[in-house]
């Protein structure tokens, strides 16, 4: 059996919205990391605590976009991602690492995120 979704990597550039993230994604029960930089997610991802999902802003300082969702594309065992962006960062989703999902902000995102990371749970465990 695959293993259930425990632990978050959050990745916003703005910190009241990795707060708020956090709080609502705690109260669903799983434990939140919190990461502000491109820099910041890599380190969080290799230092062996188990991360299970990434909810991303690609948008966030030293990521350039493409190349670090290369990076993460390649990881292996695969990290599901889920993108959290603005309406204006659509120009390049064509190159979206295998089973990205992606979310728009907006007034009431965060009921998107909560069922997007179901849905990856149910994806990964069939429960």
């Amino acid at each position: 059996m695959k293993k259930k979704i425990v632990n978050l990597l959050i990745a916003d550039r703005n910190a009241h919205i990795r707060e708020f993230l956090k709080r609502e994604m705690t109260l669903e029960g799983y434990t939140v990391y919190l990461a502000d930089n491109g820099d910041a997610v890599m380190k969080r991802i290799h230092t062996g605590e188990g991360i299970d999902l990434l909810i991303i802003d690609p948008e966030i300082p030293r990521c350039e976009e493409l190349a670090l969702m290369k990076r993460l594309g390649s990881l292996i065992p695969p990290l599901p991602i889920i993108l959290h962006i603005s309406p204006t960062s659509v120009d390049w989703l064509c190159d979206l690492p295998n089973g990205a999902a992606v979310v728009e902000k907006g007034g009431n995102s965060i009921e998107a995120l909560k069922r997007a990371v179901k849905k990856v749970e149910f994806e990964r465990t069939g429960i």
